[in-house]
């Protein structure tokens, strides 16, 4: 294939939202936007991710699977061999509200599945998750399809929030751990 036949090299969007409120020493603030740049992020964390200690996972959910992509690493010169490997398509952290500013926000679209007690919210026109709103559930509501092992307002102090949207992420310096969703009902097609 003759290389002029390729489109330019992606450029992110530069995010031109407000600031993060939290306040931390040695504060690292990652910022970032879905692929068409309609929807800005801006994380702030007590410095690099790889020491903030914050958790981080690859979600294995159902939809999350089925938006999953190749990662292709250059060719090997002398094999002509190609690395190939299969990534999730969300990496999700869960900074306090106080971290992170979402620009634009109202212009992302909503889907909601499974035991429906948060919604993924996406960008209408590139299809990128930016993160995943918790809808009100009552501490009753979150007791019955919740997270067992998790406290409520644990849970309710926290944003599902997508790595992927952010630049800069160090990401040869972070553990990210394989997410765990066997509690959702199974995906079925009708």
């Amino acid at each position: 294939m003759d290389g002029a036949a390729l489109e330019p090299k992606y450029i992110p969007h530069p995010y031109d939202g407000p600031e993060p409120t939290a306040e931390f020493d040695n504060a690292k603030i990652y910022t970032g936007t879905c692929h068409c740049g309609a929807v800005g992020m801006a994380m702030k964390t007590a410095g690099p991710l790889s020491s903030s200690g914050q958790h981080i996972e690859e979600c294995d959910c159902s939809i999350c699977a089925r938006v999953s992509h190749f990662l292709r690493f250059p060719i090997f010169p002398k094999t002509g061999l190609r690395l190939i490997t299969l990534q999730e398509g969300v990496i999700l952290t869960y900074p306090s509200p106080e971290q992170v500013q979402i620009s634009n926000a109202s212009f992302l679209t909503s889907y909601s599945f499974g035991r429906k007690f948060r919604s993924w919210e996406f960008c209408p026109v590139c299809g990128v998750c930016v993160w995943a709103r918790k809808h009100d559930l009552t501490t009753k509501e979150y007791n019955a399809f919740g997270d067992a092992d998790e406290d409520y307002d644990v849970w309710r102090a926290r944003m599902n929030v997508n790595l992927r949207v952010l630049d800069g992420v160090e990401w040869d310096g972070i553990k990210i751990a394989r997410g765990g969703n066997e509690s959702e009902p199974k995906y079925v097609v009708l």
